[in-house]
């Protein structure tokens, strides 16, 4: 299981940390750290970072840090996964930062395949990959993971951006630099990942997509995304809210406009700020056609007007629907990411 399995003479120039928060993983462990130590791309510091375990995973890790001087066991300088992601991220040396979770999976040519996608786009500054789900997977997750999959391009990133976290976070590896500019990862009511990536967005980074499944990801009920209030509904709503306004998008056309008059849509209704309303929103449940909801008109699909001064911003939750849509405005001549975009 140990020793050193460092090959100096076949090292990459470039090294990689990657920055694996640890909490009470004791029965995954060293599972995930072989994963990483058998990875093809053997230049990596693999930085394992304790926020506070009750169980015996430090001492799995400082074993493992005894046989392979590439493992460095890190105490958080805090509590919770963003300090202990920034404890890692402070503590790294390479040039490119790896997200990795303790009871996650890489496939052996996982870091290589991403360093070498960056270095081919050097404009991107973040690189993730496809995901297989194992253990106790909940539908929800199955489905997320399934939409995952048809994100390969950073222009499907960026019209994705706002519908859900188009990438997945142990996935992640970023350019270091890029990762200081936008101020790392930091303390937010909302899912860490996810305020990242807008970050990393609005900077005007690209992102890159290795669009193969180099990472067994485990779910199971009490998985921190889970249990914990930052990655609940509302709060992904809020980031998504915040960011929508923060990009400046909405201020390209005169006039906005609205489609989804459901559940999500009514919670974004109800949470525009003063100064930004739909003209109109669009459903198409004819018994809403015609009625008032928050203040505002509903109208059918046929009533919206030809795309040019309108933004349309499309809140529909029901699955299968976000297809329909793009089907429905794309053949009516309207561009996603100019005329129209998805915020669930």
């Amino acid at each position: 299981m140990l020793g050193d399995r460092t090959a100096p003479n076949a090292r990459p120039e470039k090294l990689v940390s990657i920055i694996l928060p640890l909490r009470d993983g004791a029965e995954t462990l060293a599972e995930a750290l072989e994963s990483l130590l058998t990875q093809t791309w053997q230049h990596i510091e693999v930085l394992v970072v304790d926020d506070h375990s009750r169980d015996a995973s430090p001492q799995i890790a400082r074993r493992y840090a005894l046989g392979d001087r590439r493992v460095k066991v890190i105490a958080s300088s805090g509590h919770g996964i963003v300090a202990a992601l920034r404890t890692g991220a402070e503590a790294a040396r390479g040039e490119y930062l790896a997200r990795m979770d303790a009871d996650d999976i890489s496939a052996p040519e996982r870091i290589e395949k991403q360093i070498r996608a960056l270095e081919e786009d050097p404009s991107a500054a973040l690189c993730a990959t496809h995901v297989v789900d194992f253990g106790a997977i909940g539908e929800g997750r199955h489905r997320y993971s399934e939409w995952l999959s048809t994100i390969r391009t950073h222009e499907d990133v960026v019209r994705n951006i706002f519908v859900e976290c188009p990438l997945a976070h142990p996935t992640y590896v970023m350019r270091r630099d890029a990762y200081h500019e936008v101020g790392g990862y930091r303390e937010s009511p909302g899912p860490e990942d996810y305020d990242l990536l807008f970050r990393i967005w609005l900077k005007g980074f690209r992102f890159a997509v290795v669009p193969e499944p180099l990472l067994r990801w485990r779910d199971h009920p009490g998985r921190l995304s889970r249990t914990n209030i930052r990655y609940g509904d509302e709060a992904f709503r809020r980031c998504k809210r915040h960011y929508l306004l923060a990009s400046g998008i909405l201020r390209r056309k005169p006039r906005l406009y609205q489609w989804g008059a459901g559940k999500e849509g009514k919670w974004w209704l109800r949470h525009w700020p003063e100064g930004i309303q739909p003209c109109a929103v669009v459903d198409v449940d004819p018994r809403k056609i015609g009625q008032r909801i928050a203040g505002i008109r509903v109208i059918s699909p046929a009533s919206l007007p030809e795309p040019g001064d309108v933004m349309l911003v499309v809140a529909v939750g029901v699955h299968g629907a976000r297809e329909e849509i793009r089907h429905y405005l794309s053949e009516r001549r309207w561009t996603e990411c100019e005329d129209y975009i998805f915020v669930c």
